[in-house]
């Protein structure tokens, strides 16, 4: 089903390419045919992180140079990014409740408009939720791991490394895993030595990771900051707060209605049922984070799905360019998926519970 709602008539719809699609065509053509060196990002048009576009070079040298080559790229981009979250719900959570858990996020994702409209045109923000899933679900693969836990711990750090290397808002992921490796310590604080050793193969590989771009920052901050700066101190169309209340309610009640390209006009984020999900989400999370007898990993999870919504800060605090912008919160997925699957998971439990 998430095939083909993806691919189907991508030929024609949506039309285009737009202009940024048309800038990602001449990046990754300049890669592909030219030998250009453009990692770890692109200098011009405003300055693009460039996983991307050498995704697309073996793309472009097989299909062709042109826009629908990389919507292709961005369908099974995106479809990875689905297996990868439902993987990521199981692995989280264990047992029948994993499971439930783990089918309600591939539900949700597969119908989700704002996840097709993404994967259907060729915009690099669409490798984002893929390098987050890929490199939360290797973590906690590594973390429940009774062997071979470093191999895990390795790859989940390679790609959550990698995740900075997709999107601009990348940047707080970093940090957001920091949060969630402080509270696993200090619930599992008797397997301290373990976590220690855990974290260190894991943040060890993603700074190893994310070098080069640490690196191209601290040399090139204009370029690294200059859509940041654009978005944030150009320009002021709204306040701070009155941003910070337009996101509130761009998760179910209404979203951006300015910008054709990206959503369709006034549509949130979730529908209005997914919106009652999330809420008995946030609500159930936070009661078992400090439940007695919760596994130290799922409450560093709960912790995680709970901060997942201020992952849009990104978007918050760009009060020049026109917020909310669901391109740019696109760091809260897929987390913010897993937190309304367990408030689906919480529901039906309950019915189950209740009813013959």
């Amino acid at each position: 089903v998430a095939a083909f709602l993806r691919i189907s008539l991508l030929s024609t719809l949506p039309p285009g390419p737009h202009f940024d699609e048309a800038a990602n065509i001449l990046i990754t053509r300049s890669i592909a045919f030219d030998g250009a060196n453009l990692f770890p990002i692109a200098n011009s048009y405003q300055g693009r992180e460039s996983l991307y576009f050498y995704l697309n070079v073996p793309v472009f040298r097989l299909i062709g140079d042109d826009v629908f080559a990389l919507r292709i790229a961005s369908v099974w981009i995106n479809l990875l990014t689905i297996a990868a979250a439902m993987g990521l719900g199981r692995v989280m959570f264990r047992g029948q409740r994993g499971w439930l858990i783990g089918l309600a996020i591939g539900v949700m994702m597969t119908i989700s408009f704002h996840q097709i409209f993404m994967s259907r045109q060729a915009y690099r923000a669409v490798s984002l939720p893929l390098m987050q899933a890929l490199g939360l679900l290797f973590l906690w693969r590594g973390l429940t791991a009774s062997r071979r836990d470093w191999l895990w711990l390795a790859l989940g750090g390679l790609f959550a490394g990698g995740a900075i290397y997709t999107y601009m808002a990348s940047r707080l992921f970093p940090l957001w895993l920091g949060i969630g490796g402080l509270v696993l310590l200090w619930a599992d604080r008797a397997n301290w030595r373990l976590r220690l050793r855990q974290g260190g193969i894991f943040f060890g590989v993603m700074l190893l990771t994310m070098t080069p771009m640490l690196l191209y920052a601290l040399e090139n901050p204009d370029i690294f900051f200059q859509r940041l700066d654009e978005v944030t101190e150009g320009e002021v169309s709204v306040s701070l707060l009155e941003s910070i209340r337009l996101h509130l309610e761009m998760f179910f009640i209404r979203g951006d209605a300015g910008n054709l390209r990206y959503n369709d006009p006034g549509r949130p984020y979730f529908t209005v049922i997914e919106g009652v999900f999330l809420l008995v989400g946030v609500g159930i999370a936070s009661w078992r984070l400090f439940q007695r007898g919760i596994n130290p990993t799922q409450r560093a999870a709960y912790v995680l799905i709970l901060l997942s919504p201020l992952m849009v800060i990104p978007s918050v605090i760009s009060v020049a360019g026109f917020p909310p912008s669901h391109m740019r919160s696109l760091g809260m997925v897929p987390l913010i998926f897993v937190l309304v699957a367990v408030g689906f998971e919480a529901i039906l439990g309950y019915m189950m519970r209740r009813l013959p």
